[in-house]
């Protein structure tokens, strides 16, 4: 909350839209897997990072995440 709050003391859009990237890329990790698609809604420019995250998960194969991408990225488009 802190640090959110820090970074828009700088009032600049494009750190503030950053951050936010940043965060809902961290939260790759922690979500579960048929959560995913609802953490890029609103934020297709960042599909690309989004995968080479998904792909660092430790249940990425496991959790077919894989094969389910390209259904996620055709549902956001």
């Amino acid at each position: 909350m802190e640090y959110g709050e820090f970074v828009r003391s700088f009032n600049a859009p494009s750190v503030d839209e950053k951050f936010e990237l940043l965060g809902i890329l961290a939260n790759v990790f922690i979500v579960a897997p048929e959560s995913l698609s609802s953490l890029f809604e609103g934020t297709p420019s960042i599909r690309k990072d989004a995968q080479r995250f998904i792909q660092l998960r430790d249940d990425y194969k496991g959790a077919k995440l894989a094969s389910g991408l390209s259904s996620l990225w055709s549902r956001s488009s």
